[in-house]
């Protein structure tokens, strides 16, 4: 790009996107500490528990190409505030059956997969606009680093204040939750930028669509071996929060000190991502990150095995989060370097589907690997998973040509 660089500080439109899903991660973040608290103290069942994680998680796998194919054809601003009313309603519906005192075991997992469900198309329409709004290669990947902040920032002040408020009253974080998918629906219709379909020159076709997307990945070694990487990484961190918080209830710890718990890992990833393009700066190696972080993450996980006080698992879960922003920073802003903006949906599409595939399975493995194990034996098979990506990750060649510069046709020469 040439001419004057206009500092993301600057960007109004990405400052009003990312402005609006710190809200909505914020509202999530607390309803996804007063969800599995609400089926433990109704049910006092784990797998229970997880049977909800995995409502909510299951439609990442079931509806990701299909919404990567509606996404390129639809008006991204379009499918986002769709997606916010719709999930706005979903909190909602499970706020005003607590009051009522009629909420069923069935409610919540059917708001779990809706919720889930809308999510999928907003964030891969969400992705598509960032890389309209956000034009200069070159401030992606501290883009990808500022969104991650605002994830890890929403858990960090999400997880205290939605222990805080289900203590209240337990209805109260997803009040929360549907107010602030209303603020985000506000910022997406405020943006400038125009979100357009992208043209197409024939008629749409879904399963053509599809395929189309899906070949176009397949296509590219390093989309598909990263993706994997993540796929990994993301299981184990999904069942690491749920498994952490199942220790901590069955030690006794509070709702708040739950809730203060998990935050110390959004206290990591918050600082993960403030640091993250420095480090990526200062590092250079895109191969020297993805493998490093990798080896670093695996003694993390085992660390959480030596001990049960709350704090302790605290404070190593937000080590352990630290190093993840390095890590999806570089791999997602390569990712959207590689990916023309007429097949972004579906391609990104393919690589969620391939990244988050085992995620919907992580809670209730978590759960299952606690009953039959125990949490000493249940960590220990997470911090493996993580020696096995840091291992290949190392010695595979996709990761060595990592540094190799991204031609103008999308290709890694």
């Amino acid at each position: 790009m040439t001419g004057q660089l206009v500092p993301l500080r600057q960007n109004r439109d990405f400052r009003l996107l990312w402005i609006g899903q710190t809200l909505s991660a914020l509202g999530s973040t607390m309803s996804s500490v007063a969800l599995p608290l609400l089926v433990l103290v109704a049910t006092g069942s784990p797998i229970k528990a997880g049977i909800v994680a995995l409502a909510g998680n299951l439609p990442f796998i079931l509806l990701q190409l299909p919404a990567g194919a509606f996404v390129d054809r639809l008006n991204r601003r379009t499918v986002m505030i769709s997606c916010d009313l719709g999930r706005a309603l979903a909190a909602g519906s499970v706020a005003v059956a607590l009051l009522a005192d009629e909420l069923t075991f069935a409610h919540l997992v059917v708001y779990a997969a809706v919720d889930a469900t809308l999510a999928v198309p907003f964030q891969l329409a969400e992705s598509a606009a960032l890389s309209r709004i956000v034009v200069d290669e070159s401030q992606l990947s501290t883009a990808i680093a500022l969104n991650q902040g605002r994830a890890y920032g929403a858990e960090l002040a999400g997880q205290p204040v939605g222990g805080l408020l289900f203590g209240i009253r337990n209805f109260l974080p997803f009040v929360a939750e549907a107010i602030a998918y209303v603020g985000s629906l506000l910022t997406v219709l405020a943006l400038r930028t125009p979100l357009p379909a992208p043209p197409r020159t024939r008629a749409p076709h879904l399963l053509r669509d599809i395929k189309e997307g899906v070949t176009w990945f397949w296509s590219k070694p390093f989309l598909r071996w990263t993706a994997l990487f993540v796929s990994a990484s993301d299981f184990v961190i999904n069942g690491l929060f749920l498994l952490l918080v199942v220790i901590a209830q069955r030690e006794g710890v509070s709702e708040v000190e739950i809730g203060f718990m998990l935050a110390l890992g959004g206290a990591g990833g918050v600082a993960g991502s403030l640091l993250a393009p420095l480090i990526q700066k200062r590092i250079g190696s895109m191969r020297l990150i993805v493998a490093g972080v990798a080896w670093i993450g695996a003694p993390m996980v085992a660390a959480l095995a030596l001990t049960t006080d709350y704090l302790s698992m605290g404070l190593l879960l937000g080590l352990t989060m630290s190093v993840w922003p390095v890590w999806n920073a570089v791999i997602m802003a390569r990712w959207l370097v590689l990916i023309p903006d007429e097949l972004m949906g579906r391609v990104q599409s393919a690589a969620v589907l391939i990244a988050g595939a085992p995620v919907p399975l992580a809670g209730l493995a978590a759960a299952f690997l606690y009953e039959s194990l125990g949490s000493v034996g249940a960590l220990l098979v997470f911090a493996g998973i993580m020696l096995t990506v840091a291992i290949f990750a190392t010695l595979h060649k996709v990761v060595r040509d990592a540094d190799i510069p991204v031609d103008a046709d999308h290709s890694l020469t």
